[in-house]
């Protein structure tokens, strides 16, 4: 039961970062390779931005699917240096990563996270997918 709470915090504290709002400029951000010109990789900069947040004991599995979900985003999607320095540097709260997130991120890239973002949610919550945030069943997921 204890375990099942603390889990179900983690959950509500991605649920928040997950109900964001998109990069309101639209603006299209140069990508980059893996690495930033600091020598900084997808692996090293979501690993610092994930450990800076506080996490809930008993939360370790959701923590871990979220630290490999995002690295393999950024990998595949080619984050910038940009990006990769504010993961790195600025996340110290579910706040800051969303703020990296919206000011870092191409509207794709952010769609791209946050659609593995939601669904890891998702299962860890035993919703298997479900609809969040009081969507009426059978509708899309917010994005």
């Amino acid at each position: 039961m204890m375990r099942a709470m603390k889990i179900a915090h983690v959950v509500v504290l991605l649920a928040l970062a997950a109900c964001s709002k998109k990069d309101p400029t639209g603006e299209t951000k140069a990508t980059g390779s893996a690495a930033s010109a600091s020598g900084l990789t997808c692996a090293a900069a979501v690993g610092k931005a994930v450990e800076a947040m506080s996490t809930t004991p008993g939360a370790e599995a959701v923590v871990t699917k979220l630290r490999a979900l995002m690295t393999n985003r950024c990998e595949a999607d080619k984050w910038s240096a940009a990006a990769l320095e504010c993961y790195a540097t600025q996340v110290k709260d579910m706040s800051g990563m969303k703020k990296c997130r919206e000011t870092t991120l191409t509207p794709a890239q952010n769609t791209a996270v946050m659609t593995e973002i939601r669904a890891t949610m998702a299962a860890a919550a035993g919703g298997g997918g479900g609809p969040m945030h009081g969507a009426p069943a059978g509708s899309a997921v917010p994005q």
